[in-house]
């Protein structure tokens, strides 16, 4: 397994290599997922050295940094950069680098498509010498713009994705605007056979009004009206009033037992969307933390039983859009899920999602000053919802 002490190693052994051979030393030393692995650790190891501010040695560094760019789009091949699962981050430092930067020189020529000619080049000839040995050839506009599209399809797979999975990618401030009851009728008892009729078939908007008033005028009694085992046909037929029952649910006792059942039905878009849901809103804090590693351990493990690459691809996309929608609202803590994220991006490393999972994990590990190769302890539930095992 790829860690940070072996990835560095290589790369002090490597100064005076070829580039050819040094990325040659990377894939016998971390061969089949492990390369992706010790990818990763050259990923972060470039950002923690051009954020440092008290390198002992800069002259060094930028030969390392020289090094991590090349080795980079090498170890995927130096053609086949539409197919790098890098290739967004040297776009981004084609935007951030200062135009004076030499570093700048190299992720040109790597966009350019002419890494290939670098290969018997050493990190050090270039650093100290890259105004002369790589040419000053502006990047094509058509090829710009060509990998900026595929950038763009890598990091969300495409507006049909995301619509698949609607407000899985949708703030915290649209999370109850689906079905507003109206005001128009006045219920004074619960409609069971309207509530059944959810279990089986979706409802119409007019229903799904009706039944949403119904339920807030008896929050006492939905354990009752919606018993945990049928939380799975709600879900898969009316997603939203699963959704909007769910929270009526959460201040009951009874909500560990509809917990249970979310951890025991299959991980679908639906599913996976109710949870979202519960996790981004008001209702959090009844969420205690052993669900939400659990859940997350279901969703990637609902990933490896797919045999169809097909399905397996698309199943890693919505998981991986899920898990980013949790980072960046702050749902989950990366310290708390180092070891399940990292692993999942390894595992998927060849699909599409992974490696954008992979870059947030990486900045928001970087500004806990954690790093990916290191252990984390799960810890104790910090939340004071119900319990669930």
């Amino acid at each position: 397994m790829a860690n940070a002490q072996a990835v560095e190693r290589i790369l002090l052994q490597g100064a005076n290599a070829t580039l050819s051979d040094l990325t040659s030393t990377f894939v016998v030393t971390f061969p089949g997922q492990d390369t992706f692995a010790a990818a990763c650790h050259l990923y972060m190891l470039y950002n923690q050295e051009e954020q440092s501010s008290t390198i002992s040695d800069p002259a060094t560094a930028e030969v390392r940094r020289f090094a991590i760019l090349f080795v980079l789009c090498i170890l995927y091949g130096p053609d086949t950069l539409e197919q790098n699962p890098f290739l967004s981050f040297f776009l981004e430092l084609l935007d951030t680098l200062d135009d004076d930067s030499p570093e700048k020189l190299a992720v040109q020529c790597i966009l350019r498509g002419s890494a290939s000619e670098m290969q018997a080049r050493t990190a050090f000839e270039l650093a100290r010498n890259p105004h002369q040995l790589i040419p000053i050839i502006t990047i094509e506009r058509d090829r710009l713009h060509n990998l900026q599209a595929i950038e763009q399809k890598m990091t969300d797979d495409g507006s049909h994705q995301e619509n698949e999975s609607i407000s899985i990618i949708k703030s915290q401030n649209q999370v109850g605007a689906t079905v507003i009851p109206s005001d128009d009728h006045t219920f004074t008892t619960f409609n069971t056979s309207l509530m059944k009729e959810a279990f089986d078939s979706p409802l119409s908007i007019a229903q799904q009004e009706d039944l949403l008033r119904m339920m807030e005028l008896d929050v006492e009694k939905m354990n009752e009206h919606l018993p945990a085992d049928r939380l799975p046909d709600l879900i898969e037929h009316n997603q939203t009033i699963a959704t909007e029952a769910l929270e009526v649910l959460a201040p009951l006792p009874e909500f560990s037992d509809y917990l249970q059942t979310l951890l025991t039905i299959e991980i679908t878009t639906n599913t996976m969307e109710v949870v979202h849901r519960l996790l981004i809103g008001l209702h959090r804090t009844y969420v205690p933390d052993e669900f939400l590693h659990i859940y997350l351990s279901n969703c990637i493990r609902s990933c490896e039983l797919i045999d169809d690459r097909s399905l397996q691809s698309r199943q890693v996309r919505l998981v991986s859009v899920f898990i980013q929608s949790l980072l960046r609202n702050n749902v989950i803590n990366i310290s708390d899920f180092l070891i399940e994220i990292q692993s999942f991006c390894i595992e998927f490393s060849r699909h599409r999602g992974a490696a954008s999972l992979f870059r947030i994990v990486a900045e928001q590990a970087n500004n806990t000053d954690f790093l990916l190769s290191q252990s984390s302890d799960l810890g104790e539930s910090k939340s004071t919802g119900h319990p669930i095992i």
